[in-house]
């Protein structure tokens, strides 16, 4: 979460900095040599935000927060458009890297994080009670023009676009965007925190490390290394002296040389002055930069905010995209999303542990009902149970603890590995409804067989949590992106938050099943054809279109057959249902007393850990097993 007030306070010492010019005829700002251009190294999740705040700054503030979120094929377009405009100024873009694993010491942050998230969702929530106003189909999505020079500007975003946290899938579309275009090679999703990869390249092969986080100033950078940082890079017009040359295109900054500013301050480094500042709040660097060469007043605490920064061990630059057990293979050839890769990563550094942990996206969904993630647990739980098996027995992960919203708060819930047995009958029935969602002329390239999956799953849940289940005009209404009386309901947001909770866990299973596949592990039969049918999964911006996409596309999108599939499809297993309960002698209902000894008494509770089924209350809940008859759809929300 970077360090406060770091990169004000530094402001003064910071060197002003041409990086490039865009002018053919410059020879003043650029360089003809490829090797005497600026290097630079991002900072993946830095860029990616960085793109996504931009792109809503320049948003008709005629907008409503939810429709101004930069959709996953904008935020990816910009990403590259961006990286394009850094090549033009003359710079060469050394590495691109990726979280792909966070230490446990980050956990507290993490979930910190993810509950400021819920309190801005609850607190949006709060103030649009009644839905949120929107306008059906606006003239204009853009507002004010975002040229490229836009892509170099700190715009604000408007107040009433604030009120969202980001979307929730936005780094893996910008992976999506980088892994489909020139920068594919570049690009590395890391076994670690991105930051200290940034680090590493930039202390050993020179450059600027190019961040959102005031936490790259605290790692050594080497003798030459610098830092710039998105916010502060400006696009900038210069007459020559000469009239008929045309103007200089500048790319301006300011660079932080950690090195330079320590010496102008009299330090050794800048990690003692850092820690000063993450301590205590300071209106002024002098008496920070007094304590600083002084002893901590809490060595132990010093020591462990160091440790973030000074590994024992440097980080192996080779160490792509988390692997399994054979060979690394990198973003571009098969790759994993951040979740995804820490998952592999862990089970890779702790061979010995039974238990990982999951951090879900935050999904926008209605904060006053259960997680949208529910629906899709069933997904996750084949995916972890998959994991399982791709490892020794030695090394086995027997148990998965998600982390997501449980009302107001950020609660765990603890996932147990389902049997061999159990995931090939799964994974049989999941191609069952696979097949059924792709009858007739719909192509597995497009949307419609994922969403009408999506709607199945989703209807399930309710069906089996007893709660009323969407309804066909909800339905339409999300696959369509209209809105009620100009008015998105809740009912509506909590659907398409839902549906990509359904979407984005089929993402991760086919990443993995890809994985398992290319590297020749376990893979037994039954999943084979999922992985077959996994493949033409569309990536982020054609599978999750925003809802005003939707609104400007809908002529190409079958509503009709992907509500038609859903309804069909329950229908049927409602059908399967009542047949077995004819077939089957009904139970004798259950009082809730036994008899014994010619008396009735109350039963005692016999309750079992459900695998895949997590209480709304209690972070370890447990469920009593239930009987759901002949649903061939209830293994997706339990086991």
């Amino acid at each position: 979460m970077g360090i406060p007030r770091l990169i004000s306070h530094l402001q003064p010492y910071a060197v002003p900095a041409v990086l490039g010019c865009k002018a053919s005829h410059c020879s003043e700002h650029n360089s003809s040599y490829p090797d005497d251009r600026i290097k630079v190294t991002i900072d993946g999740p830095g860029f990616a935000y960085h793109v996504f705040y931009t792109l809503l700054a320049h948003k008709s503030p005629s907008l409503s927060a939810f429709d101004a979120a930069p959709s996953y094929a904008e935020i990816g377009q910009r990403a590259i458009t961006f990286l394009e405009e850094l090549q033009l100024y003359g710079l060469t873009i050394e590495k691109i890297y990726f979280d792909g694993c966070l230490p446990e010491r980050k956990e507290d942050v993490r979930i910190s994080r993810l509950q400021s998230y819920t309190r801005e969702l609850a607190a949006f929530r709060s103030l649009h009670s009644k839905g949120v106003v929107t306008i059906q189909q606006p003239a204009t999505t853009a507002g004010r023009d975002l040229d490229n020079y836009g892509l170099f500007s700190n715009q604000p975003v408007p107040p009433r676009l604030r009120g969202l946290p980001a979307s929730p899938f936005l780094v893996p579309a910008v992976l999506d965007a980088l892994s489909n275009s020139q920068y594919a090679s570049v690009t590395e999703v890391v076994a670690g925190e991105a930051e200290a990869y940034c680090a590493r390249r930039v202390r050993h092969h020179g450059g600027i490390a190019l961040t959102s986080d005031s936490d790259m100033l605290v790692y050594d950078l080497g003798a030459e290394g610098a830092v710039a940082f998105f916010k502060q890079l400006e696009s900038r017009l210069s007459l020559p002296e000469e009239a008929s040359l045309e103007a200089c295109q500048l790319l301006v900054t300011k660079l932080f040389k950690p090195k330079d500013i320590t010496q102008s301050l009299g330090l050794e480094s800048l990690q003692r002055l850092a820690f000063e500042f993450k301590q205590g709040s300071y209106t002024k660097i002098r008496p920070a930069v007094q304590l600083s060469h002084q002893q901590p007043g809490d060595p132990a605490a010093f020591t462990y905010f160091l440790a973030e920064y000074v590994a024992k061990d440097e980080p192996d630059e080779n160490a792509k995209v988390a692997s399994l057990p054979s060979a690394s293979i990198g973003y571009a050839e098969c790759f994993a999303d951040p979740r995804l890769s820490e998952l592999l990563t862990s089970v890779s550094a702790f061979p010995n542990s039974v238990n990982m942990t999951m951090y879900l996206p935050f999904l926008i969904d209605d904060p006053s009902r259960v997680s949208a993630w529910a629906p899709s647990l069933g997904i996750r739980q084949l995916l972890y149970s998959c994991l399982h098996f791709l490892y020794p027995t030695s090394s086995r992960v027997h148990l998965i603890t998600e982390y997501i919203r449980k009302g107001q708060v950020i609660g765990s819930t603890e996932i147990s590995i389902l049997s061999e047995s159990d995931m090939e009958v799964i994974a049989e029935r999941l191609v069952s409804i696979f097949h059924y969602c792709s009858a007739g002329n719909i192509s597995w390239t497009s949307k419609e067989p994922w969403w009408a999956f999506a709607m199945i799953l989703i209807m399930t849940w309710h069906e089996q949590e007893e709660r009323a289940p969407p309804s066909k005009a909800s339905c339409i209404r999300v696959c369509k992106g209209l809105v009620n009386a100009g008015v998105l309901t809740w009912d509506d947001i909590q659907l398409s938050a839902q549906i990509q909770g359904v979407l984005y866990s089929l993402r991760m299973l086919k990443q993995l099943l890809q994985k398992a596949a290319a590297q020749d592990v376990w893979s037994p039969s039954s999943l084979l054809e999922i992985s077959s049918i996994l493949r033409y999964l569309p990536n982020l911006a054609d599978l999750m279109p925003s809802r005003l996409e939707l609104v400007q596309s809908v002529g190409d999108f079958n509503v009709l057959d992907i509500t038609d599939i859903a309804m069909g499809c329950m229908r049927e297993a409602s059908q399967n249902q009542s047949m077995s309960e004819v077939q089957t002698p009904k139970k004798p209902s259950d009082d809730g007393f036994e008899t014994v000894s010619g008396k009735k008494r109350k039963k005692k509770a016999s309750k079992k850990l459900q695998e895949g089924r997590g209480g709304s209350g209690s972070q370890n809940s447990t469920t009593e097993t239930s009987d759901r008859g002949n649903n061939r759809f209830s293994f997706l929300t339990s086991a």
